[in-house]
């Protein structure tokens, strides 16, 4: 075997056997599977949530708590995630807004925007971890968080998804904040005509 055709064999292996621990590559961000593991993702329900503290909605300059977690015993090593467009009339393979990462067993990548995706950092066995994601200004539709979850080299699960997040504008947002903190709490001259009208009772 000559040199030039060892480098061959090698280029065309190194893409097979590399899992990438420190994240997937760039060219990975539309399909979001992952090549380089030389395997089927797996079939059925994952063992893989994600989970949104925004009770279905989205408002532009508030951010949105992701948390990955697993619903077995089952650990992640690898994850790779992104917010996109629900609606399929509308490109869906965009990765919209930003993310805020503080835990150093993940990082933001970049899928054509900056820190616009998340990914591991290292192959440490993880259960739950949780991240914060911008909304981009203009963004009117709605959206979900798409992720692919890996175990190992050969077992992931990919198109895993959150709930669908609807926009809720500025506005609507501080009428609704505004609406409870003037929730209906008893005022002092309420307190003083039930005074009265119960001493009318007593007479």
């Amino acid at each position: 075997m000559t040199l030039a055709s060892f480098s061959v064999m090698l280029m065309v292996a190194l893409p097979i056997v590399m899992s990438y621990p420190g994240g997937p590559p760039e060219g990975s961000c539309v399909d979001m599977f992952p090549s380089g593991h030389a395997a089927i993702a797996q079939k059925g329900a994952a063992p893989f949530l994600l989970e949104i503290n925004e009770g279905g909605y989205y408002t532009p300059g508030k951010p949105v708590k992701v948390t990955m977690r697993n619903t077995s015993e089952i650990w992640f090593e690898g994850v790779f995630l992104q917010a996109r467009r629900a609606s399929p009339s509308l490109n869906q393979n965009q990765a919209l807004g930003n993310f805020t990462v503080t835990d150093n067993e993940l990082k933001t990548m970049r899928c054509i925007k900056r820190e616009s995706a998340v990914t591991q950092s290292n192959k440490v066995h993880k259960f739950q971890k949780q991240v914060q994601w911008n909304p981009p200004e203009g963004l009117k539709d709605h959206i979900f968080f798409r992720a692919t979850f890996v175990q190992e080299t050969k077992i992931f699960w990919v198109d895993v998804r959150s709930i669908d997040l609807e926009y809720r504008s500025p506005q609507v947002q501080n009428k609704n904040n505004n609406n409870k903190s003037t929730a209906t709490m008893p005022t002092m001259q309420t307190f003083s005509t039930l005074l009265i009208m119960f001493s009318k009772l007593l007479i």
